[in-house]
């Protein structure tokens, strides 16, 4: 199960084209536990995941493209954005 999510971390940051140091900067880590994070010798919280999550809405807002919102997110953002109505 660590492997998994920490599988997602590092495909997410990857698909970001950020850095391992970038990635932790994002998401307000430590380098180190960063890396030990994605190199599965520490577990994936799910707060650490929000937070990856909500990295990769900053990078996509700064490089202005939506295909970089994880598909986690595009329906929390078509929602917040107006085109989508909330689920009930």
């Amino acid at each position: 199960m660590f492997e998994e999510r920490a599988d997602r971390l590092k495909r997410l940051r990857l698909d970001l084209g950020l850095s391992q140091i970038m990635m932790a900067d994002k998401m307000g880590l430590p380098l180190r536990t960063y890396e030990d994070i994605e190199a599965g010798r520490s577990k994936v919280r799910p707060i650490h995941m929000r937070a990856a999550m909500m990295a990769a809405l900053i990078v996509a807002h700064a490089e202005d493209d939506t295909s970089l919102i994880p598909s986690e997110m595009s329906d929390i953002v078509q929602w917040l954005t107006g085109k989508q109505k909330p689920a009930s």
